[in-house]
Formats: C-alpha cells, sequence, structure tokens
C-alpha cells in the first residue's frame, strides 16, 4: 500500500472533526447524485466581521459515503482550520483548477489508484450494510 492509500484509509478510518457542532456561522449539505455520498457541512469563524481577514476556528461536518469522500471532508477540515477566509478560498480556487485540469495542471500525479477505488467501494458497501443494521 502506497502512501496516497494509506492517508485516504487513515482519514477514513479515523475522521478529523466529524460530528456537528456549534455554533456555527455557515452550514452547507450537499449530495452526490452519481454515488449517493452525502456530507454535511459546518464553519464557524473567529471575528465573523472582519470578512476574508477572518479565521478559521471550527469545521464540524456529518458524513456518509465512500472511503474518499469521507477522506477528503476529514482532510479539508484539517487543512481550513486556523487559516483565514481569504486563504481558505485560495486553496478552493487551486484544488478545483487541479480536480478539473484533467492532467494539465503542473500539480498532478500519475496515481495509479485502482487498489484505492476497490477498497473505496467495499468500504461504502460495509458503511452502508452497517448503516442499515443499525436503524441508520
Amino acid at each position: 500500500m502506497d502512501l496516497y492509500q494509506e492517508l485516504i484509509l487513515d482519514h477514513s478510518k479515523h475522521p478529523q472533526h466529524a460530528g456537528l457542532r456549534e455554533p456555527y456561522d455557515a452550514q452547507v449539505h450537499h449530495v452526490n447524485p452519481t454515488c449517493g455520498d452525502e456530507v454535511t457541512l459546518r464553519v464557524h469563524l473567529a471575528d465573523a466581521a472582519r470578512g476574508p481577514a477572518a479565521s478559521v476556528a471550527d469545521i464540524s461536518y456529518d458524513a456518509l459515503g465512500c472511503s474518499i469522500s469521507m477522506a477528503s471532508t476529514s482532510i479539508l477540515a484539517q487543512e481550513c482550520l486556523g487559516h483565514s477566509v481569504a486563504e481558505v478560498l485560495q486553496t478552493y480556487a487551486a484544488m478545483k483548477a487541479m480536480l478539473t485540469s484533467r492532467g494539465q495542471d503542473a500539480g498532478d500525479e500519475e496515481v495509479d489508484d485502482g487498489d484505492v477505488g476497490d477498497e473505496a467501494e467495499q468500504d461504502k458497501r460495509d458503511r452502508r450494510r452497517d448503516q442499515d443494521r443499525n436503524g441508520g
């Protein structure tokens, strides 16, 4: 297993900042219509009146999905915490450019994600089965 796979599996099995908390200044809920992954995300800002200079004081979320979805939400929370809104928006723009570049972005790496995809699908089936068993 390579570092990429380990990072994804570690964050999906041990998510950081999971569980919705209060107070919060903004909340979003999204569902991926293709695969059914679902996330509710809350952000609390320190000194929200400062606008883009305000820093992210807390990020909390509730998510259900494959290991890649769970890991990306965990990593997002970990990476944004403590940064200003302006910095988070810059990171978002860079990430969006990379994800939509179709391999043309200089930051893209060749990654064989076949095993990660297989593990992610199995993880998703396991999570949904467990949720069904627990009445969730």
